[in-house]
Formats: structure tokens, C-alpha cells, sequence
């Protein structure tokens, strides 16, 4: 009886051992029948069988996420032309003008993961990681992967990743030592707001990205780290129906340092993109093959006593290659672009202060300012905005309000952005 219990995961069926054994002659005087605890030990067993638990006990298994939710409130220009489609219909594919929307805010998605590893060696590690995110908006929802890779660890000689996770160049563009939910390539708005936003947004996209392939990252000497990718992606349809059979390798490599002098913290990061792209469709007008060349960066740097910081970031990229052609509404410059030969860049900063000014965690204050210079039509899109974000310790949450300005020269455009939202991390 007494093993039987001891076999039982249950710490009541334990402690009811414990109790029969301390009373001694008045236990086997009571009338307990001749099996006290049988329906105690099923309903145990019973719930042992329907607990999810981790397959083995040598990975481990670590469950993450967070919950991003916003409200979205733009005043969106009427009747400014967009992409042309449909046979050279112009569209605006603003979402909810002068009203809110609930968006998932895509500046910082929702998502939900399991990651884990296991012990080899002594300087050796096998891991895994499992990641996808959760997207609605625009009346519409959708589930994506983010990370789906494993990892071999050395202490001495890095990290190699083998499928879908960050190239080297992933967030190069990003780097900022203030808690913000804003990133210099957007807060949340792009085709939500205006596809003449979200066109240049397409054009200029400094940041790397997570793909297919194979990721090496240094150990961390002195503060400084390499990574280098190798790219593999894209589509072969393998039929002759008017669909894209696109292929994209390419490879990247980057540079990062993180370090602190005196009360003085500074983070940097610079990186190299090339892609080879050949895309190959009888039915459209996308058929080229082509190179492209993206080089970017970012730093920041912040007096940690005061909390007084500034963030900038850069990137340039150029296209080289065949007789691809992009299609333009009038207001963007009109008519049929060549691909071949495209030059853009963009700049931002972004500048304030952070720091612990009430009991619920650091406050962070900030203004920015960024430009766009696309040379294929020549416009140049700019834009500044401001923003306060609030850390809620108890609850690892950041509550925030952002707004942004956009302006396009020679457009006309004038667009005001609001987000304010909640993350929650788990």
C-alpha cells in the first residue's frame, strides 16, 4: 500500500500516507475500508495523463511570446493615386481614414514560441527553435512563420544555424539602446495607411530579414561579434501558369559592438547584403535577372545616468541588372520604370531621454526624423514624429503612444499618423 502511494506523483496522496502511518493504533482501528486511497490515485493518474510535459528530460524547453495589440488612427489624403492596377486603374488602399482600427502592431508582432537545447560536451550544444507569429488587421488575419532552425553551439567557436531564422543583417538597421516599440523603418502603417507609404516602404528596406539558410555567429570578442548567411529562398511553380517562378539566393555579412565607458553605453552594427534575383513570368512584365547590393547600419549611444540618448541609422541600395519594369502611378512619377541601375537611400535619428520617473519602470521620451531619396522617380518621401513609451515591470509590458508626420515632396501628401498601444511579453 505504502509503495503503491510512493510510486504516485501526488503530494496529497503522500501526506494522507504520512497521516495513516502517525496515527498508529487509532488508524487501523478506524474503519477505512481496504483501499482508501484507490480513487484518489485514479483521479492523480488521470490528470498525469492529459498535463502537457516536454518529451525528454535532456532538452530543454523554454515556452515564450508576446501579445501586441494597438489602435491606429490616420488622417489619409483623398484621391491620391496609388500603384497602378487592374488594368491601370488607380487605387488608395487606405485602411479606416479618420477612424480607428485594431491592428496587431507589425513594428513588434504578436508571436509564440518554444526554444530549447541540450548539453553534449562541455564546450558543445545542440538546440532548436520554433517560432510564428499572429497578424491581424485590415479585416484580415494571418499566421507566419518566424523561426523554425537548429542550432550547433560552441563557446569557443559560435553559433551555426541551419534553416529559418535571422541572416546576419536582421535587425542591423534597428539598433536602439532605448525601449521603444518604434523602429526606424516604420511604426505600424505602411499599406495600412497609404499605399504611396507603403510603396516606398517596399523600395527602401535597409534591414535584413529571416530566411531559409545556413547563419553563423561568432563567440563575442572584446565586445565585438561577426555573423555571415548564406541565403537560400523563392518559388518554382514548375507549370506554365502566369505565376512567378522566382528565385532568390544571396549571401550577407555584418559587423556588431556593444560595450559601456564611464556610464557611457554605445551599440553599433554595420552590414552587406548581396542577392542574386531571376524571376521568370511570360505573363507579366517582372522578368529580369538582377543583382542587388544593400549596405546599412545603425548606432546608438546613451549617458546612462541620465538617460539622455540618440540613435541614427543608414542605408543605400542599388539594383543592377535586366529588363525588369515597375509600373507607377502619375502622382509617383508615372509611367514604366526600368529596374536596372536603381539607386536609394534613407537616413533617420532618433533622440530623448529614459528614464525611471515613477514606480511602474522607465519612462522613455523621444523625437525622430527620417528621409527616404529614391532616385527612380525622383521623390524623396521624409517624415518626423514623437513618442512616449511606459514600462510596466510587474507585468514585463510596455505601454506606448507614437505619432508620425509624412510628407512627400512633389505628391503632396500630408499624412498624419497616431498608434497607441500595450505589449505584453511572456
Amino acid at each position: 500500500m505504502i509503495g503503491g502511494l510512493f510510486k504516485s506523483a501526488s503530494r496529497v496522496a503522500i501526506v494522507a500516507a504520512a497521516g495513516i502511518l502517525a496515527g498508529g493504533v487509532a488508524a487501523q482501528a478506524a474503519d477505512l475500508g481496504g483501499n482508501c486511497c484507490a480513487d484518489l490515485e485514479e483521479r492523480v493518474a488521470e490528470l498525469e495523463a492529459t498535463t502537457a510535459r516536454k518529451g525528454n528530460r535532456k532538452v530543454s524547453l523554454t515556452v515564450y511570446g508576446q501579445v501586441n495589440k494597438a489602435l491606429l488612427w490616420h488622417d489619409d489624403e483623398t484621391d491620391v493615386p496609388g500603384l497602378i492596377a487592374n488594368g491601370g486603374t488607380d487605387i488608395n488602399k487606405a485602411y479606416r481614414p479618420n477612424r480607428l482600427s485594431v491592428q496587431d502592431n507589425d513594428a513588434g508582432v504578436s508571436r509564440f514560441g518554444f526554444k530549447g537545447e541540450a548539453k553534449v560536451t562541455s564546450d558543445v550544444a545542440l538546440g532548436y527553435r520554433l517560432e510564428a507569429e499572429w497578424s491581424t488587421g485590415n479585416s484580415s488575419a494571418a499566421i507566419s512563420t518566424r523561426h523554425n532552425h537548429l542550432y550547433v553551439k560552441s563557446a569557443s567557436l559560435g553559433t551555426l544555424h541551419v534553416g529559418q531564422t535571422s541572416s546576419a543583417t536582421d535587425g542591423i538597421f534597428e539598433i536602439n539602446l532605448a525601449s521603444t516599440t518604434q523602429t526606424f523603418s516604420g511604426m505600424d502603417e505602411g499599406a495600412d495607411v497609404s499605399t504611396v507609404i507603403n510603396v516606398y516602404g517596399a523600395l527602401m528596406n535597409g534591414d535584413g530579414a529571416r530566411v531559409n539558410g545556413v547563419h553563423y555567429v561568432s563567440p563575442t570578442f572584446a565586445g565585438f561579434a561577426v555573423s555571415a548567411s548564406w541565403i537560400e529562398g523563392g518559388q518554382f511553380n514548375g507549370d506554365n501558369t502566369p505565376t512567378d517562378d522566382v528565385y532568390l539566393d544571396g549571401w550577407d555579412v555584418a559587423l556588431r559592438y556593444a560595450g559601456e565607458f564611464n556610464g557611457v553605453r554605445f551599440a553599433a552594427g554595420i552590414g552587406y547584403r548581396q542577392q542574386d534575383v531571376a524571376v521568370n513570368d511570360p505573363a507579366s512584365l517582372h522578368n529580369d535577372d538582377r543583382q542587388t547590393v544593400t549596405i546599412s547600419g545603425s548606432a546608438s549611444v546613451m549617458h546612462v545616468p541620465t538617460g539622455l540618448y540618440l540613435s541614427g541609422a543608414y542605408a543605400d541600395y542599388d539594383a543592377d541588372g535586366g529588363p525588369a519594369t515597375v509600373a507607377l502611378a502619375t502622382g509617383l512619377g508615372g509611367g514604366m520604370f526600368e529596374l536596372a541601375s536603381i539607386d536609394r537611400s534613407m537616413w533617420a535619428v532618433q533622440g530623448g531621454i529614459q528614464q525611471k520617473f515613477n514606480a511602474l519602470g522607465n519612462t522613455t521620451v523621444f523625437g525622430e526624423y527620417g528621409q527616404i531619396d529614391v532616385d527612380l522617380i525622383n521623390r524623396d518621401l521624409s517624415y518626423w514624429g514623437l513618442g512616449i513609451n511606459q514600462g510596466i515591470d510587474a507585468a514585463a509590458a510596455q505601454l506606448y503612444l507614437n505619432y508620425r508626420h509624412y510628407d512627400t515632396d512633389g505628391i503632396g501628401l500630408d499624412t498624419n499618423i497616431v498608434v497607441g498601444g500595450l505589449l505584453i511579453t511572456f
